[in-house]
């Protein structure tokens, strides 16, 4: 899959339209212990263990598995509450963006971009501000690395 700058334009436009959009949405409280959410943030703990010891190379695979039979079924739930809700959107951003770096650490850009743009759009649905600008930053930092500074700057 190729690496294209230009696509991450749009996520980053949506982005910055959404922080406009959540000024006016009252936020939800944390609580903590709940369920599915502690579930996953227990298997980011490990593939992030995994990731630091193994390389993201051997581990990618296993997130994207997680990700789309585990996490992505959850996300689909009707009855949800909505306290987890959030949290379990946000922790699926940070599974997403794990993939993503995974990818970029085996030299597949392409996919490492498509997993960043999607972590970008669930963070947004999980609406964590300071998850959304590491996201960002990574971005910029993809764009960079591969030859387009003046393009890095846009997502930084």
């Amino acid at each position: 899959m190729p690496f294209v700058a230009t696509a991450l334009l749009d996520p980053q436009r949506k982005w910055l339209l959404w922080l406009l959009e959540d000024e006016q949405v009252p936020r939800l409280a944390a609580v903590a212990g709940g369920g599915p959410v502690e579930q996953v943030q227990a298997m980011i703990n490990m593939f992030d263990e995994m990731d630091n010891r193994f390389g993201g190379g051997g581990v990618r695979a296993s997130i994207v598995h997680y990700l789309s039979t585990e996490v992505a079924p959850m996300l689909q739930q009707r009855n949800l509450p909505a306290h987890q809700r959030r949290p379990l959107f946000t922790s699926a951003a940070r599974l997403a963006a794990m993939a993503g770096w995974c990818s970029y650490d085996s030299a597949d850009y392409g996919l490492a971009q498509r997993y960043m743009i999607q972590a970008l759009r669930l963070c947004a649905e999980g609406g964590d501000r300071v998850l959304g600008g590491q996201i960002l930053a990574g971005m910029s930092h993809l764009v960079t690395n591969f030859g387009n500074p003046a393009e890095g700057v846009s997502p930084a």
